[in-house]
């Protein structure tokens, strides 16, 4: 950047002398050779000259920034600071340059930005956000010297110029389509009603009220007591520019025609011996006369006359003396035949002349006429009607004109909204209409369509447009806005809700009220929402107190969400919000809990994995697991999380170490990220485990399960309860809700898992159990089961007492298959199973006894079963078989419930 955007704010060209008129010349002469010169050199050559000693020479930058920033605006961003610095200048002439070339950048700009933004596939590029943020800075500079009161006429002239052109900028061109073009053409223009759609840098309404606000500075210029400060060259101004604006936004009628026609040639303000400003008056009257549009047919007649007056010499205040045909708008008495109602009663000349009119599509001009006539009387303090005041008249005709297009069109009709934009006063009264319309009690005795949703939008819609077009009422009607955006009615809530969120919420002026008033509403919900605790007395029967407490409870919910809704309205527009919903999660009473419950899966699925959502779920505030549960469901429900949502998750579980919170990405996570956390599913309640399982199985679509059946199996037996601190039950429950799902845990993956649980070492602790499970759901397993068994055998099963008592169980349960196995035992371990079982002996000798099988028994065995006499010392033998029996006492009593638990499982299985 370069070192003269930020200019000394000490230094000032008079500190030195004056150059000589010769050197002057020369350098300007350079100055214009500059346009030959590279453009990064004649930028460069700005930022050094626009603080030279000679005025001219600062004059003539001005202009080259005017013409390097026109077609080069990428440089805006270096220029505009000396220009800034050119403004603060202490020679008028200079000043004046630099007002004329920011108001010429200013407007190609905002149309550039228009442009881009509507018909760039890229957005807004960085060096026109860049420069759109300094020519802001200009504009207020700019737009502060239009409305000081001291300083050189001839700057502040062209400041109120920019002012005026900027008030044109920001307001829709009747002249112009309202809807954008296809495609960009050159020449193009522009009309701000095109960024209606929506713009990513321009925010329409923003535009429109700060129009509106800029409007409203220049007409307070020509009322007392500030016009009377006024020298004749500045009136003669603000008149040319207010004349000018009415011309090419005749929607601004009613607001600049009561000012201009106020102005009184007799008084001490106009003088009729100032011909300038008396001129500029009557100018601006017949170029008023001139204009076409609707809106200023009803200040027709008006006009004339007030021209006339101005011909004439005479006072402008004579006009409602000189013609009493007032309402006349097309000076044709047969058309509006009534006198200004001076001595009428408003409601007789309303019934008489008004509502028919209304029907007629003439009504709404003779209703500004009267209006705009009782309101300019009003202001100059003159009484009528001895009591009553022009005050008075005017708030009570408004009221009934109001009332009565309320009630006589439908609700579709645009008449009342219109009205109320266009007249000079909005009385209180006029409020509470609007009020009732928004917000109607459920005890008004009106017609049905009053308290429909037509009727409530034809309020919202008039409140609306109040915001926008009236600055001063912006506040009443932003809290009409708001009460409705609470009503009790959800037809009524709603409408108001989407109004406030969409297009109320965007706008910077009043945002942060709107933020306030839906953070209380949703606070409020903290005192007002009952326990539900309560709901029944004590007397009442266990019947009536449980229907008495669903049916709080659900009134409760409903009031609830009637606090919160907008809130969450406004979480999906400012994804911060959402943090404060977290952080009082915990504090609510249980009915709001439900209404949160109900809102959040909505508002997640508008707002999506947003920056603001994804730093709850890593960081939540307070105790919301119940919350984010679900936040974390609707966000992976039916769709792949993102990898920072995945991130964040993960983030937080890190620690916590919950793991609830994994479940919504089990289906997405790999093999090796879900057996470390497998322990803790198992270690869940039952239905927690089941839902973990269920997504597990599940998978993804394009990676599959993250474990197979065959694995989960062996994830669960591989579990050590002892090393992670897990029930003993926890582990057996998870296996026999694996074997109630048969369709899923077949006997293939049984035998899979088992085929590679048998390889553990050391064996899995219930290995055994399973096995038994297993035959006991399916039969047909039996002789692989034997397989197993036999392999069990060489792997010295004895060795491990709690398997071991499981094995001989096994081998009762699957007998007469299993005599095969027995009989692979040692003697002493075949020894030891039939003295703790007798009645397995005799089936076991009489199989023994079998030719093909007694041959391939060794002797010891044949000893053991009686088929053989020992030849050896039965010490060692008989030594060794204590052993043996000793350790299966030892291990037989803490078996006996897991054997007799799987005997019951297996049975109830099969």
């Amino acid at each position: 950047m370069l070192a003269a955007r930020n200019p000394s704010p000490s230094f000032h060209a008079h500190d030195r002398p004056p150059p000589p008129a010769h050197d002057i010349a020369e350098r300007l002469s350079h100055l214009r050779d500059l346009r030959r010169e590279p453009l990064p050199r004649r930028v460069a050559r700005i930022a050094d000259l626009h603080t030279d000693e000679a005025s001219p020479v600062r004059k003539h930058v001005a202009e080259i920034i005017g013409v390097v920033g026109s077609k080069h605006m990428e440089y805006l961003p270096d220029i505009i600071p000396c220009l800034l610095h050119l403004l603060n200048d202490e020679a008028p002439p200079v000043v004046r340059q630099a007002i004329k070339t920011g108001t010429t950048l200013f407007a190609k700009l905002i149309q550039r930005l228009v442009i881009q933004g509507l018909f760039s596939t890229g957005g807004i590029d960085d060096a026109l956000k860049s420069s759109w943020e300094w020519l802001l800075k200009f504009k207020s500079a700019v737009s502060l010297m239009a409305f000081q009161t001291t300083g050189n006429e001839g700057v502040r002239l062209l400041a109120v110029k920019f002012v005026e052109k900027t008030v044109l900028m920001y307001t829709p061109d009747p002249n112009i389509p309202s809807d954008p073009p296809s495609e960009a053409t050159k020449d193009m223009g522009f009309n701000v009603a095109w960024l209606r759609g929506g713009h990513p840098l321009l925010n329409v309404g923003d535009l429109a009220m700060e129009a509106s606000q800029n409007l409203g500075l220049l007409l307070e210029q020509l009322k007392s007591p500030k016009v009377k400060s006024l020298s004749t060259s500045m009136i003669i101004v603000f008149i040319t520019s207010l004349s000018a604006i009415a011309q090419r936004r005749p929607s601004f009628y009613g607001r600049i025609l009561p000012v201009l026609l106020s102005l009184d040639p007799a008084s001490s303000i106009i003088k009729l011996r100032v011909p300038g400003a008396f001129h500029a008056l009557k100018s601006a009257f017949s170029a008023c006369l001139e204009c076409t549009h609707s809106s200023a047919e009803p200040w027709r007649a008006r006009l004339l006359e007030a021209q006339n007056i101005i011909n004439q010499g005479g006072s402008i205040e004579d006009t409602a003396n000189a013609g009493k045909n007032f309402g006349d708008t097309s000076n044709r008495e047969e058309s509006w035949p009534l006198m200004f109602p001076l001595e009428l009663d408003p409601w007789e000349l309303l019934q008489k002349h008004v509502l028919s009119d209304y029907a007629n599509n003439e009504g709404h001009e003779l209703t500004l006429c009267i209006l705009n006539r009782l309101y300019r009387e009003a202001e100059q303090d003159q009484d009528f009607l001895s009591s009553r005041t022009a005050t008075s008249v005017y708030e009570s005709f408004l009221l009934t004109v109001a009332e009565s297009l309320r009630d006589m069109f439908p609700a579709s009709d645009k008449s009342l909204g219109k009205l109320l934009c266009e007249i000079p006063y909005l009385p209180e009264g006029v409020l509470k209409l609007l009020e009732g319309l928004c917000s109607p009690e459920s005890n008004e005795k009106q017609d049905k369509d009053i308290q429909s949703g037509d009727r409530v939008t034809q309020g919202l819609s008039a409140v609306w447009n109040l915001i926008m077009l009236r600055p001063l009422n912006r506040n009443r009607c932003l809290e009409i806005a708001l009460q409705s955006s609470t009503h009790h009615l959800e037809e009524v809530r709603m409408k108001a809700i989407r109004l406030v969120a969409n297009k109320l919420f965007p706008m910077a002026s009043i945002s942060k009220k709107i933020e306030d008033f839906a953070k209380e509403k949703l606070n409020s919900v903290l005192e007002v929402i009952p326990s539900g605790d309560s709901a029944a007395t004590e007397t009442a029967t266990p019947e009536a107190h449980n229907d008495g407490v669903l049916e709080n409870l659900s009134a409760s919910v409903a009031d609830a969400q009637t606090l919160m809704s907008l809130y969450f309205a406004l979480c999906t527009k400012k994804h911060s919000l959402l943090r404060h919903v977290f952080a009082i999660y915990s504090s609510l009473p249980q009915a709001a809990k439900q209404a949160v419950h109900r809102q959040v899966p909505i508002l997640i699925r508008t707002i999506g994995s947003s920056p603001d959502l994804l730093g709850i779920i890593s960081d939540p505030p307070g105790d919301c697991q119940d919350l984010l549960m679900q936040v974390l469901q609707t966000l992976t429900d039916a769709a792949v999380p993102s990898k920072e949502l995945t991130s964040s998750i993960k983030n937080i579980y890190s620690k916590t170490k919950d793991v609830e919170f994994l479940f919504a990405i089990l289906s997405h996570l790999p093999k090796d990220e879900v057996l470390p956390v497998f322990p803790s599913i198992v270690n869940l309640p039952m239905d927690k485990f089941q839902a973990a399982l269920s997504r597990i199985l599940q998978g993804s679509s394009r990676n599959g399960p993250s474990l197979d059946p065959s694995e989960i199996l062996i994830a669960i037996h591989v579990i050590d309860p002892d090393k992670e601190g897990i029930p003993l039950k926890k582990v057996m429950d998870a296996c026999s809700a694996c074997f109630e799902q048969r369709t899923i845990f077949t006997q293939q993956v049984l035998a899979k898992a088992l085929n590679q649980l048998v390889e553990q070492i050391p064996l899995p602790l219930l290995f055994m159990r399973t096995v038994m499970q297993a035959i006991g759901v399916f039969p047909a397993l039996v002789d692989f089961v034997m397989e197993i068994m036999s392999r069990l055998v060489s792997k010295q099963i004895w060795k491990y007492p709690k398997l071991w008592v499981g094995f001989l169980k096994c081998a009762i349960l699957t007998k007469p298959q299993s005599y095969g196995v027995l009989l692979q035992l040692p003697a002493p371990q075949l020894e030891n199973a039939l003295s703790k079982n007798p009645t397995l002996k005799a089936p076991l000798v009489e199989h023994a006894e079998q030719p093909n099988v007694r041959s391939t028994l060794p002797r010891s065995t044949l000893v053991v079963l009686g088929l053989a006499e020992d030849q050896q010392q039965p010490a060692p033998a008989v030594s060794q078989a204590q052993s043996s029996q000793n350790q299966a006492a030892e291990t037989s009593s803490s078996a006996a419930d897991i054997t007799t638990e799987v005997t019951q499982e297996s049975s109830a299985a099969s």
